[in-house]
């Protein structure tokens, strides 16, 4: 299997110069929604990544939730009426064209390869390129049907909007493998920008709009894996002095907020990636101050389950023990307790016991 990273070269030689940015900014007329969740009010500056198996989801207002799902040869785009999987609707289904073999939500790798998969497309397969440009339908409500007037946006007098929307993804570099005549190619890293937009919503209650505007703010922010400025300078005591070490988070949310020695002050937990090696790891800050690394015991590979990190969650200091078959006795901690997890290969908890950080195995599977 060849394997390639396809960056900014390769869209020159695809279609010219790199494309400046393009703008998420919201105006009078029409509300953006950036992707990922921008600080900035263009959010030029902000990207999202996804790679191998995994998807990517962000949580938008008006409770609808942008993915990248995971396909074959790929990734595809959607925008779903709400983030339960359980009878979702896929709002981009009226993006064209319905018919023919490309459409612009599908991000798929043989998409950038001539028809042999020989070489680069250039423009022998009628493909778009780095830039998607679809459309969406807030009264969609299944295939061929849309919906009645719709229900208010949680408390506000705010309705969700009427009209159709439209948005954009750009893709800022890839990953192909697969690349030998006859095969087809496949994308397996994606790194990209998007923004969607659709007319300004009638506000009743301006100060209820706010309100729940904060509170999509916020739920999107929980959503978003990328480390903002406001989260170093609030860790900035605790990375000084850890050289290369960078915020990388693997899961959400990528912070979590726990009393794990139980002295009233707040501590975070963050995740960390070593830029030279790739390895991965915890971050423990202590009061916004002291710097503690989640390291391996006798008891737990820590950095097993680091590495392939697929849930983390803080635990109440009173929990007791999760019910694992042959689960250790719960340890007397002084605090809350952090849990990570390999969903059904591996679980521990990190807590603070007698002045020092400690972590313990609650199960391993043995891999074959």
């Amino acid at each position: 299997m060849r394997w390639l990273t396809l960056a900014a070269f390769l869209f020159s030689a695809v279609s010219g110069n790199a494309a400046p940015p393009l703008p998420c900014t919201s105006t009078a007329e029409r509300l953006a929604i950036p992707i990922p969740a921008a600080d900035s009010e263009t959010g030029d500056d902000r990207f999202a990544e996804v790679y191998g198996a995994h998807e990517y989801r962000q949580d938008l207002p008006y409770g609808w939730q942008f993915a990248l799902v995971g396909a074959d040869a790929g990734w595809t785009l959607r925008v779903f009426d709400r983030p339960e999987p359980e009878g979702q609707i896929d709002l981009t289904a009226v993006t064209p064209p319905f018919m023919l073999p490309v459409n612009p939500r599908d991000l798929f790798g043989w998409h950038f390869r001539s028809d042999d998969n020989t070489r680069v497309n250039t423009g022998e397969l009628n493909a778009p390129q780095q830039l998607r440009l679809f459309q969406f339908e807030p009264a969609l409500t299944g295939t061929g049907g849309f919906r009645p007037p719709r229900e208010a946006l949680s408390s506000s007098a705010t309705e969700l909007p009427e009209a159709p929307g439209r948005g954009w993804l750009r893709i800022l570099d890839m990953g192909l493998s697969d690349l030998a005549r006859g095969e087809q190619a496949r994308m397996t890293y994606l790194k990209f920008q998007a923004c969607l937009t659709l007319p300004q919503p009638s506000i009743v209650d301006e100060q209820q709009w706010a309100s729940a505007l904060a509170a999509s703010r916020s739920a999107i922010d929980a959503a978003n894996p990328h480390y903002s400025d406001a989260d170093r300078e609030q860790l900035g005591a605790c990375l000084r002095g850890m050289g290369d070490t960078e915020l990388a988070a693997r899961v959400l949310p990528r912070l979590l907020s726990l009393d794990i020695d139980g002295d009233n002050a707040l501590d975070i937990v963050a995740q960390t990636r070593e830029p030279a090696t790739d390895d991965r790891g915890i971050l423990l800050c202590r009061a916004g101050t002291w710097a503690h690394a989640v390291e391996d015991t006798a008891d737990v590979d820590v950095q097993q389950i680091v590495r392939a990190l697929e849930a983390w969650k803080v635990l109440p200091v009173d929990s007791g023990a999760l019910g694992y078959v042959d689960e250790p006795a719960w340890p007397k901690t002084a605090g809350d307790v952090l849990l990570i997890e390999r969903v059904e290969k591996g679980a521990a908890i990190v807590y603070w016991q007698d002045g020092s950080l400690r972590a313990r195995s609650l199960f391993r599977m043995v891999e074959p």
